[in-house]
């Protein structure tokens, strides 16, 4: 598989605000939005039999998400006190993740299998689904002309879903070529690295 010249995408972008003043000083609101980046292509990894695994390695799809978010602003009056308060939530198609320095089999086109390199690529990305949710809270009272008491809070909650990562198997340092073709045709297609 090969870079091709020219990539065309027409990703959706797009950003909607809606507030509404229900008193003074009480509002809602709502956000959403979307983002994108185009996926980069991983320079330096010799894949002579044309690895399908290999190339998604190489060549990452581009990311996309989607955020929402919903709050409230509440306020005493004469502003002697207020709280506001948010909830987001984000979904990322293919968020673009760095994964550790991984080992494979390099080998070259036209070349017996015999002549493959193990060796170890510090770049590798990969795309992943993701999901982050979370709170954020912020809050002030005038306790007397001259002091006030102000508080902040924060939680949000990521994690990949379903995410395949190229993994070190153990006992890799040291072992011979035909050890790790071994390891890697017990766990999958010969040449591609092991996943977990």
């Amino acid at each position: 598989e090969t870079l091709p010249d020219q990539a065309t995408h027409r990703p959706a972008i797009y950003q909607v605000s809606l507030s509404r003043h229900i008193r003074d000083e009480l509002m809602v609101y709502a956000n959403t939005a979307t983002a994108w980046r185009p996926g980069p292509a991983a320079i330096g990894i010799s894949n002579g039999l044309n690895n399908a695994a290999l190339n998604s390695l190489t060549y990452l799809r581009p990311e996309y998400s989607h955020s929402y978010e919903v709050g409230i602003k509440a306020e005493l009056p004469k502003r002697r006190a207020y709280l506001n308060v948010a909830l987001f939530h984000q979904y990322f198609d293919g968020l673009i993740l760095a994964l550790p320095t991984t080992p494979y089999l390099a080998y070259i086109a036209g070349q017996p299998a015999s002549t493959a390199i193990l060796t170890q690529y510090p770049d590798f990305m990969a795309n992943a689904n993701a999901v982050v949710n979370g709170i954020d809270l912020d809050t002030e009272i005038e306790l007397t002309p001259r002091w006030n008491l102000a508080a902040a809070f924060s939680y949000a909650d990521g994690h990949t879903e379903h995410a395949a990562i190229s993994c070190t198997p153990p006992g890799f340092n040291g072992v011979s070529v035909a050890s790790f073709q071994a390891a890697i045709a017990a766990a999958g297609q010969p040449g591609e690295p092991i996943y977990l």
